[in-house]
């Protein structure tokens, strides 16, 4: 009876302790992720308020990213683009090493339909949060994934340069 006690007063404080990481993160900035004229996505960036531009993928600092879709797309396709980007981002000793991480991630997702999103949480405490239509389909504890996969979108040369600016608020 105890143990069931202690377990109510635990899941009773959940939701406050879930509402101070998201009251932590304001929105920073939205953009459409297109490809060949089509809209793919609607993407958006939440971290703590005045974060400077250059510190949004620091290990410290919580974010964010929501990708809601607007067509269809395979997990391989999205797989595909995700490891296009990382390729001219990282050298491939360093892609070697991250290979792993980024794999268990892709495993972790499947095919998405207009109207479906993904979010990406990370958390100061270096959890990294895979959601998709908000159930939890994946965590990891581990800063250099969530800096890395952030980075598809954040870091140079990003997916768009259009999209980043548009993120980062800077557009």
């Amino acid at each position: 009876m105890k143990y069931l006690l202690i377990l109510a007063l635990l899941l009773t404080h959940l939701p406050s302790m879930a509402g101070k990481q998201e009251q932590e993160l304001a929105l920073i900035g939205e953009g459409n992720a297109t490809y060949l004229l089509f809209r793919v996505y609607k993407a958006k960036l939440y971290a703590p308020p005045d974060t400077p531009q250059e510190r949004l993928l620091d290990i410290e600092v919580p974010k964010r990213l929501t990708l809601e879709y607007k067509i269809a797309i395979s997990r391989e396709d999205i797989e595909k683009a995700a490891w296009q980007i990382l390729q001219r981002q990282h050298p491939e000793d360093v892609l070697e090493t991250l290979r792993p991480a980024v794999d268990r991630l892709h495993q972790a997702m499947q095919s998405v339909e207009p109207g479906q999103r993904y979010t990406l949480d990370y958390r100061r405490d270096g959890q990294l949060t895979l959601y998709f239509n908000d159930a939890v389909v994946a965590q990891f504890q581990d800063p250099v994934l969530a800096q890395v996969y952030f980075g598809i979108w954040l870091a140079h040369p990003p997916l768009s340069d259009r999209l980043r600016a548009q993120l980062t608020g800077t557009l």
